[in-house]
């Protein structure tokens, strides 16, 4: 978990609505977006993670979405067979 200041907190629950909002709009079309769609998406919120947190909480943030990156990979695979 991230310890984050108030002042940080707010900033990224706007960024991570963003992203909600972002992925909300891939799936519009009721199909499931692809991995490297989600991974455009996940890019451009990272990059405004990279203004708001520090070192240390942006190495917690990058797991999180290694896992993320990881688990779409499987599941897009198990889709294909």
């Amino acid at each position: 978990m991230l310890n984050l200041s108030p002042d940080q907190k707010a900033q990224v629950e706007v960024v991570l609505d963003k992203e909600f909002q972002a992925r909300r709009a891939l799936r519009a079309d009721g199909k499931r977006p692809s991995c490297e769609q989600r991974r455009v998406v996940w890019d451009q919120s990272r990059a405004e993670m990279v203004k708001i947190l520090e070192a240390e909480q942006l190495k917690l943030y990058d797991k999180r979405q290694q896992r993320r990156m990881a688990s779409c990979k499987r599941a897009a695979s198990s889709h294909k067979n």
